[in-house]
């Protein structure tokens, strides 16, 4: 009995590892694409909000 379920075990939970490591694997990359796009957005507002600041200095000269 235990010989039989120990090559199930081989043959199983490396697998499992495997589809649950990936699962974590996608999540880092949905992760780091998601900060990249949130960086990008609050970079572009800061650079309109400096351009705002800036012509409406320079309407004052």
């Amino acid at each position: 009995m235990l010989g039989g379920f120990s090559i199930y075990a081989r043959l199983i939970l490396p697998a499992l590892g495997a589809v649950a490591g990936w699962f974590v694997f996608e999540e880092m990359i949905v992760a780091a694409v998601i900060a990249v796009l949130l960086g990008t957005a609050s970079w572009l507002s800061h650079k309109k909000r400096k351009n705002k600041e800036r012509n409406k200095a320079a309407k004052l000269f």
